[in-house]
């Protein structure tokens, strides 16, 4: 029996910021299923925006505490690539 995570995992990115002005953040809503998340997988998001968040300065993911008691995740990795710019972070 595999085990998923109820959470619903919420992401922000923030970027510009060039010439000392505030970074712009950006919390795309992720579409998550019941097997999102689960304990070794791989989960890929795709989400658009219609102009280039330019670079980013952070990324962050935070959960809803939506889970049953005693449910939780781990994040090893995050990867943010721009489709159209071919950059990643």
């Amino acid at each position: 029996m595999r085990r998923y995570t109820k959470v619903s995992i919420i992401l922000t990115a923030a970027g510009g910021g060039e010439g000392g002005a505030a970074p712009e953040t950006w919390s795309p809503v992720l579409q998550q299923t019941n097997e999102h998340f689960g304990k070794g997988r791989t989960d890929t998001f795709v989400v658009s925006r219609g102009d280039d968040l330019g670079e980013l300065s952070t990324v962050q993911l935070t959960c809803d505490n939506g889970g049953v008691f005693g449910d939780s995740w781990y994040c090893e990795k995050v990867t943010v690539a721009g489709l159209l710019s071919g950059r990643e972070w």
